[in-house]
């Protein structure tokens, strides 16, 4: 691959995607990051300890994410030409893979336990099943390398998407087992799965606002209103993603703008989900206003002290001057 090639996007498409990816880069790393460091040092989203275990994962896939795909993307549209060499085009191309894998998991199980507290809300899984289960998760979302590996297949740079995509897509041979991991196992099951889940929960929300009072109201409320947002935001970023894989399965020649737009609406659920917590979870939010407060705060008064030092020092040269 040469280290060096250049995208094949105009000015005014790629100054656009380079602020774009520059914000997810930036929240998504310091967003996902705050929600793992408030969550294990402050306890700071309210939510019970599987689901807050859950949760945790999803940032940890989140920050991955955006490591090995859009930091690359945004060094990409910044230098207009790819320039990390072919090491990190096998990390954006194949191995991010995983991290795509991680998410869509996580979400199903998230949404799977909070569906079986909505039916049976008396029997919780232990800390440590939920534990199994993501490691699991993390098994189950290696699938695609042991795939990969298998064909010994690697990865190329595209100039028309600014990104190097893995050589399975065009591969002949792994295009069937490729259907079948992508179809079969993983996205027609989770996307079904999830979108019954996010009706369901649906209505056991509006059911518990309407029946429920006092205080077990607003913990239970509180806890379905995040995992609805978060599966809400997961099928509106991934539903273009699934309709794109089995187009590319089938014809490997796809669009440009399409392929844009698909890959940059996954990187919608990459920052969105700390934004769901800190509009959906009334502690978190607090503990980002404090936060941002604390910041600003320390930043105006160190302004102020740099004013004051310097009038200070005007006062006494022109005294000296005098």
């Amino acid at each position: 691959m040469n280290d060096t090639s250049e995208i094949n996007l105009t000015t005014s498409q790629t100054i656009p995607l380079a602020i774009y990816c520059f914000f997810v880069t930036f929240f998504g790393l310091t967003g996902n990051g705050l929600v793992l460091y408030s969550s294990l040092r402050y306890d700071a989203i309210k939510l019970d300890e599987v689901s807050l275990e859950f949760v945790r994962n999803l940032a940890l896939a989140d920050i991955l994410y955006t490591i090995c795909i859009v930091l690359p993307q945004f060094v990409t549209f910044a230098a207009r030409r790819w320039v990390l060499g072919p090491v990190y085009c096998v990390l954006q191309g194949e191995i991010g893979m995983v991290p795509g894998s991680l998410n869509t998991l996580t979400v199903f199980a998230i949404s799977c336990y909070r569906l079986k507290l909505v039916i049976s809300p008396f029997h919780q899984i232990s800390l440590r099943s939920a534990r199994i289960v993501i490691g699991f998760i993390w098994l189950l979302a290696l699938t695609p390398l042991v795939l990969i590996e298998s064909y010994q297949l690697g990865a190329h740079f595209d100039p028309n998407i600014a990104r190097c995509v893995g050589d399975i897509y065009d591969h002949d041979e792994a295009r069937g087992p490729l259907m079948i991991l992508v179809g079969v196992i993983v996205f027609i099951p989770l996307f079904g799965i999830i979108g019954i889940n996010f009706g369901l929960l649906g209505v056991a929300l509006r059911l518990q606002s309407s029946r429920n009072s006092g205080p077990s109201r607003g913990i239970n409320f509180k806890a379905l209103l995040v995992i609805l947002a978060l599966s809400g935001l997961f099928m509106f970023s991934w539903g273009p993603y699934l309709v794109y894989t089995f187009i590319k399965i089938k014809t490997p020649e796809v669009s440009q703008q399409f392929t844009l737009v698909v890959f940059n609406f996954l990187l919608l659920n990459v920052f969105g989900n700390p934004f769901l917590y800190t509009i959906t979870n009334r502690r978190f939010g607090r503990y980002v206003r404090t936060l941002l407060c604390g910041f600003l705060g320390n930043k105006q008064a160190i302004i102020g002290s740099q004013a004051t030092s310097s009038g200070t020092n005007g006062n006494e040269t022109t005294r000296s001057n005098v």
